[in-house]
């Protein structure tokens, strides 16, 4: 018997409320050094149908698996707050990410529930980030940002009506490069690692932040002053 089996989540209303939260319980003072950000992009998990076939003969089942929509979409939001001072570079980002849906197939076995396939399938779906991001300036445009932190992550599996969900906190790093287009807007190019059970998952994206304390213009040279000696 053949089994179709996804592994991915539902949209939560929290996703669309995430940047007007944040909006909202910033004060004004500190507005200067908040930004907001979108991005959008590729999600890749290496993971073969050997790999998921083996773990199903450890479980004790005698069949094979197929996983399609390794490559997948996956997008984020987020928004962060610069430290003053002496801590200018760094900064405290919180977001919301999802990594999609992976399909897979089953075949040769009567599985006992959706936990059981849950328990061998790769890891997707929403997350909940927290991590800390330290900026370092190439030239008067361009910036290398690198982070690190953890990720809440929800996997919600099904098969049939036999439904349930799965939960974990790892690690997430990432690095990407930033560019100043006009005024307060950046472009973000970036690459994070999901650091997940079973296989890991990297996010390739593009987007845009708005940068509340950037310059809305950085102000044009002034012509140098000359002297005629006399």
């Amino acid at each position: 018997m053949r089994y179709r089996w996804k592994t991915g989540t539902r949209l939560g209303a929290g996703a669309w409320a995430f940047g007007l939260l944040l909006v909202l319980v910033t004060p004004p003072s500190e507005a200067a050094s908040f930004y907001l950000g979108a991005s959008a992009g590729q999600a890749t998990t290496s993971v073969s149908d050997a790999q998921l076939t083996q773990r199903l003969a450890d479980t004790g089942l005698t069949g094979t698996g197929r996983a399609t929509d390794t490559e997948r979409t996956g997008w984020k939001v987020y928004g962060g707050y610069h430290f003053t001072q002496s801590l200018s570079f760094l900064a405290v980002e919180g977001g919301y990410t999802r990594l999609g849906e992976i399909t897979l197939a089953f075949d040769g076995f009567s599985p006992t529930s959706a936990r059981q396939l849950a328990e061998v399938a790769p890891i997707t779906g929403d997350l909940w980030e927290l991590s800390l991001v330290a900026r370092y300036p190439i030239s008067e445009t361009w910036h290398l940002l690198t982070r690190l932190g953890a990720a809440r992550w929800e996997m919600d599996y099904a098969l049939g009506n036999d439904k349930g969900s799965l939960s974990g906190t790892d690690p997430v790093l990432g690095l990407a490069v930033e560019r100043q287009l006009a005024g307060h807007w950046f472009m973000r190019l970036g690459w994070d690692h999901y650091a997940v059970p079973r296989e890991d998952t990297d996010l390739f994206t593009f987007g845009l932040l708005y940068r509340f304390g950037e310059p809305a213009q950085r102000p044009a040279s002034l012509p140098a002053a000359r002297t005629t000696a006399r």
